[in-house]
Order: C-alpha cells, then sequence, then structure tokens
C-alpha cells in the first residue's frame, strides 16, 4: 500500500507563508493528537526559547512572518506566558531537552553545555543535591561550576522548560 505521493505547493505570497507556517505547527491538534504535550517532535520549544536546536529558526519567522508574535506561539503549544512556578525536581530532564537530549549522559558538547546550565540553573543548591539530580558526582558539580558561565540563551531554555514541566504537571493534576 505505502504512502500517496507528495505534492508541493510553492509558497506565492506572505498570506500563503503564513497560513502554511500555523497549518504545520497545528497538525497535533488539527489530528486530535495528545502525546506530545511538551511539543517535543515539534519546533515551538526553538521558536519560543525553551529549546536551543534551532533558535535561528526564531530569527527566519520575526524575519519573513513579522507579525507572528510569541502570544500566538505559546497559543498553539498551549502554553501560557506566566507557567506555573518551575520545579527543581525536573532540572536534569529540562537541561537535557533544553539542548535536545533525551538525557544528561555522555562527553557530547550538547551535555556538557545542558550539565553547565542546570547547575547554573540550580546555583543555590549545594553540590550534593546537584548531583543527586542531575546523576552526577558532587565533585563533578563542583568542576562544573568552576567552568565559565554557561550561554544566557542555554541558562534561559533550562529555565523555560523547568516552567513548562511545571505547567504540565499542573494541567495534567487538574484534569
Amino acid at each position: 500500500m505505502g504512502f500517496a505521493r507528495v505534492h508541493f505547493t510553492p509558497v506565492y505570497d506572505v498570506r500563503h507563508l503564513k497560513t502554511a507556517f500555523f497549518y504545520v505547527l497545528g497538525q497535533d491538534r488539527h489530528h486530535g493528537l495528545n502525546n506530545d504535550p511538551l511539543h517535543e517532535a515539534s519546533n515551538l520549544p526553538d521558536l519560543l526559547g525553551v529549546r536551543t536546536l534551532a533558535v535561528w529558526t526564531a530569527a527566519h519567522v520575526k524575519k519573513y512572518l513579522p507579525r507572528v508574535k510569541r502570544e500566538h506561539l505559546l497559543a498553539i503549544a498551549g502554553w501560557k506566558n506566566d507557567e506555573a512556578a518551575p520545579q527543581l525536581t525536573e532540572l536534569a530532564d529540562a537541561a537535557a531537552a533544553a539542548v535536545g537530549l533525551s538525557d544528561l549522559k555522555g562527553n557530547t558538547v550538547g551535555a556538557r553545555r545542558a550539565r553547565r546550565a542546570a547547575v547554573e540553573v540550580g546555583d543555590a543548591l549545594s553540590n550534593s543535591a546537584l548531583a543527586g539530580m542531575l546523576g552526577l558526582s558532587r565533585q563533578g558539580v563542583g568542576r562544573i561550576r568552576k567552568r565559565p558561565p554557561a550561554h544566557a540563551i542555554t541558562v534561559d531554555a533550562v529555565r523555560g522548560q523547568l516552567r513548562v514541566r511545571a505547567a504540565s504537571v499542573n494541567r495534567s493534576a487538574a484534569t
């Protein structure tokens, strides 16, 4: 059986681009899917600054679709601008998600960036507390603290992921 042949339609003006943009981002809702509440399979986290994989796409949207505002993207995601207060219990998952990883293991550039940002977000916590949350040793957290600060974009993305996760838990509890 297989798939139907793909049909491409060139984008012919800004109105068409905007329609296509919102059509693509709204496919999960259009098809009644609720299996990705954090929109990890979408570009929305990057556009909203809670993931750093494709932050450049936000600049393209701003350039080519200047009337698309943050509120529009938040509405598509189903997230509110004033999300619930973040809880650091989700710090490891939030930090990994902020750089597009499933966890903080490994020695990749992304994992190192995520761990540094997580330690920065959890700065008020002790090395022992952070070690337990992040699956690191106390000495490892101490070494990370001595490194240069994480990029603000990554730290902001981790904080954003924490807010999104807190709101997602609160929504689940309310239903």
